[in-house]
């Protein structure tokens, strides 16, 4: 006797629905907030593999991002002209 194979979760993301109506896994969502340029790119190549990045520069534009899109992670950075990492996390609380 075989076990059936469960089917894809009633509370699948819609956009990892294919044409043919098949469903995929969704990579994770991350927001990596940085201001220096050589990290975004270190942060980036490290990380795209396992996940979508997106990137911001900035504490608002993070805010703004995270109520646009919600992302399953933020990763701060602490020293950001704007606000920093603590007063990001702040307002997203």
């Amino acid at each position: 006797m075989t076990t059936p194979t469960p089917g894809p979760s009633s509370e699948a993301d819609p956009h990892s629905i294919l044409a043919d109506g098949s469903h995929f896994p969704r990579q994770p969502r991350l927001l990596v907030v940085e201001d220096q340029p050589l990290h975004i790119q270190v942060l980036n190549r490290a990380l795209a593999p396992e996940c979508r990045v997106f990137m911001t520069t900035r504490g608002q534009q993070a805010l703004q991002f995270c109520l646009e899109r919600q992302p399953d992670l933020v990763l701060l950075d602490v020293e950001m002209p704007d606000m920093d990492g603590f007063q990001v996390l702040a307002a997203l609380k």
